[in-house]
């Protein structure tokens, strides 16, 4: 399987079995997360968007995903739904 280089799979082990009908399936290891250290904070605006905290902090907008991974989203877009909210913004990645 390929990931693009800043994705969060694409240091992710890879498993291969045989299903019954003796073919190969390909799949990706449980992704654990490390907590890394946190860069600051950042108080959420109505105006928000992961992939521009994202820019702002790393230069990329890619790197949304340490930002979720960091304050334990199920569900990304959420930790923005509420105004006023303190959020943490992690290092970048080594």
């Amino acid at each position: 399987m390929t990931f693009f280089k800043g994705s969060r799979y694409a240091k992710v082990g890879e498993v291969e079995t045989t299903d019954a009908q003796g073919r190969i399936v390909r799949y990706k290891r449980t992704r654990f997360i490390e907590a890394p250290s946190v860069a600051g904070t950042h108080v959420v605006t109505d105006s928000d968007r992961l992939d521009r905290l994202a820019f702002d902090a790393y230069g990329d907008v890619e790197g949304w995903w340490l930002i979720a991974d960091l304050n334990t989203a199920m569900r990304p877009a959420g930790i923005l739904d509420e105004s006023g909210r303190v959020i943490l913004i992690p290092d970048a990645e080594p």
